[in-house]
């Protein structure tokens, strides 16, 4: 997998300095510099002004942009959307935090290592614990210079599980020729909904990541977000959809029969207009060594893509 020459310094930088006093994350009696801080949005208010400043970025703020929409919107859930600024309103670090998931975006102009150990402390060792305080596992969404930082800096959580994802999205024009189109599916099929309680279990294990994701969260992605799927004639599922964190699109899968026809083009333009109708821009990630997909989506009309980024299952240590 490539990283941006900037990204390998980085990592570079991290490996070299992994005993230095500036990787330990801060002491929680110490204090802060000026930029040291950290700032709850609970104000419709402030996350309509965060979403105005970030939007021009939608192509590394997808997520986030999502969760401010969510947050806004929101749509029942069982948990709360929590979004934090880091940092100055200026050059800031924001999180968004649904439990379990987590998404981390660094500042416009690139990481400041001191604002990012401060951030992971208190993340993990403060914030988590009060607003999650019974939930061991976490799914983070974030830029391929975080997790390295992770690892050597926080000792209360694990990296389970770290992987390359290629992000992409849709620009404004693509999200216009697609509220134009009219979506039908071919012969010997229907356009439906999938049935959570009856289905999940069965959607969750086609998913190649089911067995390292909790298969109530499966449930409940499909119970309280979008999802789009495809039938045969005799009502087995043939190919669907699903919404993942941050309203990601995920869990894209057509069976290996069902293959070839189009199936799987069609569902992800089902569940994507379903976001566009919601009010959010529609993002997906494509494993790194997805060769097949990436080529495909980068052939698309539909996208355009977006930075490398990681996606990692963190574990609280016993």
């Amino acid at each position: 997998s490539e990283i941006d020459q900037k990204d390998l310094r980085f990592l570079r930088f991290l490996e070299s300095h992994k005993s230095a006093h500036s990787l330990l994350p801060l002491p929680f009696n110490s204090r802060p510099s000026m930029n040291s801080s950290y700032h709850l949005l609970k104000s419709r208010r402030e996350l309509i002004d965060l979403h105005e400043h970030l939007s021009p970025y939608n192509k590394e703020y997808s997520p986030l942009l999502n969760a401010v929409n969510f947050a806004l919107l929101s749509p029942p859930t069982p948990t709360r959307m929590f979004i934090y600024r880091f940092g100055d309103s200026i050059d800031s670090y924001y999180v968004a935090v649904h439990e379990p998931n987590i998404f981390i975006g660094p500042p416009i102009d690139g990481h400041h290592l001191s604002i990012l150990n401060y951030l992971l402390h208190e993340l993990f060792n403060i914030i988590l614990p009060d607003i999650a305080p019974g939930t061991s596992k976490f799914v983070l969404d974030t830029d391929t210079k975080v997790p390295p930082v992770i690892e050597y800096s926080i000792n209360s959580f694990s990296v389970e599980y770290s992987g390359l994802f290629r992000r992409f999205y849709m620009n404004d024009d693509q999200l216009m020729q697609l509220q134009k189109m009219t979506i039908t599916a071919p012969v010997g099929y229907t356009i439906s909904e999938i049935d959570a309680d009856d289905e999940y279990n069965e959607i969750h294990d086609a998913w190649p990541y089911g067995k390292l994701m909790d298969r109530e969260l499966t449930r409940q992605q499909l119970l309280h977000l979008p999802s789009s799927c495809i039938r045969c004639n005799d009502g087995s599922l043939a190919s669907w959809e699903l919404s993942h964190h941050f309203m990601k699109m995920s869990h894209h899968f057509t069976y290996p029969s069902h293959r070839g026809k189009g199936l799987g083009v069609l569902t992800e333009l089902l569940i994507a207009k379903r976001y566009i109708e919601l009010g959010y821009r529609p993002f997906k990630g494509v494993s790194d060594d997805n060769e097949g997909v990436i080529r495909g989506t980068r052939g698309s009309p539909h996208w355009t893509e977006g930075r490398l980024h990681s996606f990692c299952i963190l574990r609280r240590k016993e």
